[in-house]
């Protein structure tokens, strides 16, 4: 099964490879982003504008 994923990627124009790649890049972050608790993120802090920082 790999060799044809080899041979698939070798036969691919270049324009392709780079919109894959792009992609496979968007669907990764896309689950990175969707999934905080895989990665022991804390997300329950506040917003930064509900807090604004001090003028003086």
């Amino acid at each position: 099964m790999l060799s044809y994923v080899i041979r698939g990627w070798q036969q691919m124009s270049p324009a392709r490879k780079v919109r894959r790649v792009i992609m496979i890049g968007l669907a990764v972050f896309g689950l990175w982003a969707l999934t905080p608790y895989l990665y022991s993120r804390q997300v329950d802090e506040a917003f930064p504008a509900a807090n604004p920082a001090a003028t003086s």
